[in-house]
């Protein structure tokens, strides 16, 4: 075998430039990877603007569609990559089982739904609806068939998923997950749950991905893993079944984000089904629920627990709207003081997310968001806060 230095002085030269082009060609590689690791997007995500929840049994919706409506305004000035909407847009039933929607006609449903499409309609092209999900609002507590058929004409499939800068996210129809009684309701669950690991096996073998993020309107949990089922939470045996295929999977999600409770919950986090989850419940973009008389907006796990536990929405909200608890004297005077919808009280929720470094997030009320510098990527919005990292994707 000849010496480098044997070869023609033409020959040394162009291997030379062929080192010279592979190793700069390996650094900007690394750097760029570097790069994508440490730069990171904001998303707003947005909860229940669930028109018509103030005058239940009355067509006046304007209160909740002009805090959507202002919100949508403040979103255009802040430019986040994308915003999601987690369900509950109207407030009229589709199934009304129990004569929730009381003497309303059949069409106040459609009506709702054509003034959230046009709150929707003031967003900026540029700015994205990533995902909407259904509620319990557009299926019905105990969902059918025939309001599943309904959902999807209205509002497409309600499930998919999308990947953004290495971060897998999948949003979920939570409802059939706490109630599949009615024909052929399981089957559809059934369904979803294995759709939903082939979206986990296929991050799992997509080397771009770094972490899987889940979102749906009811939290799987809101304040303990193991707490009793009810209104605001999955069915229990859903919740083993379902999360403990996604958090035993080589790419177990690490964030679940969720709305429903018209209030706030935050630092909650399990292992119980395997890799660690934390579940974020956000409050309401259109009419926050101040239950007992919250003055925050903020609920404890235990606070949130006892609540979701309730074996209805009107349960809860009886006994924690118009009572202070189970048992206690009814106040009807105390409902036009805990369920508002004013700039103070409604608002969104803000994520950064990086590849690299994993998520961070805040609750900022309409006005509060209205204070921050635009656009967010400038605006130091959770600057101080921690981040959490990722699973490590196998």
């Amino acid at each position: 075998m000849r010496s480098f230095q044997a070869y023609p002085t033409r020959h040394r030269y162009n291997a030379l430039l062929a080192a010279l082009f592979f190793s700069v060609s390996f650094v900007l590689l690394r750097n760029n990877n570097n790069n994508a690791a440490s730069s990171s997007f904001f998303m707003i995500q947005l909860a229940d603007p669930q028109f018509g929840v103030l005058d239940f049994g009355g067509l006046n919706w304007r209160p909740e569609q002009l805090m959507l409506n202002r919100t949508v305004i403040e979103i255009n000035r802040l430019k986040p990559r994308f915003i999601v909407m987690v369900g509950d847009m109207q407030n009229y039933y589709q199934t009304n089982t129990n004569g929730e929607n009381g003497d309303l006609a059949p069409n106040v449903g459609e009506m709702q739904v054509a003034s959230i499409r046009e709150s929707l309609s003031l967003l900026d092209p540029s700015i994205p609806l990533q995902a909407i999900m259904p509620g319990n609002h557009e299926l019905g507590d105990v969902p059918t068939l025939a309001t599943l058929a309904a959902y999807k004409e209205q509002w497409g499939t309600p499930h998919g998923s999308f990947v953004e800068d290495g971060i897998h996210f999948i949003y979920l129809n939570s409802q059939i997950y706490q109630n599949s009684v009615e024909t052929g309701v399981a089957a559809v669950a059934k369904r979803q749950t294995k759709w939903l690991q082939a979206q986990l096996t296929a991050a799992a073998a997509d080397t771009h991905v770094a972490g899987v993020v889940l979102l749906a309107h009811i939290p799987p949990f809101i304040g303990d893993a193991l707490e009793s089922p009810g209104w605001g939470n999955w069915a229990l045996d859903q919740r083993r079944q379902v999360l403990g295929m996604t958090q035993q999977s080589k790419a177990p999600p690490r964030l679940c984000i969720c709305g429903h409770f018209h209030g706030n919950v935050e630092h909650v986090e399990s292992a119980a089904f395997g890799a660690p989850l934390e579940v974020v419940t956000t409050s309401s973009v259109g009419c926050p629920m101040m239950w007992n008389g919250s003055t925050t907006g903020f609920y404890t796990p235990a606070q949130a627990s006892a609540i979701a536990a309730s074996p209805s929405g009107s349960a809860a909200f009886n006994n924690y709207i118009i009572r202070n608890g189970q048992g206690t004297t009814a106040n009807y005077t105390e409902r036009g003081l805990r369920i508002q919808a004013v700039s103070d009280r409604s608002g969104a929720r803000l994520f950064e997310f990086s590849a690299g470094k994993g998520y961070r997030h805040k609750w900022f009320s309409i006005d509060a968001l209205g204070e921050l510098q635009a656009p967010l990527s400038a605006s130091g919005a959770l600057d101080g806060l921690a981040w959490t990292t990722f699973h490590a994707v196998l």
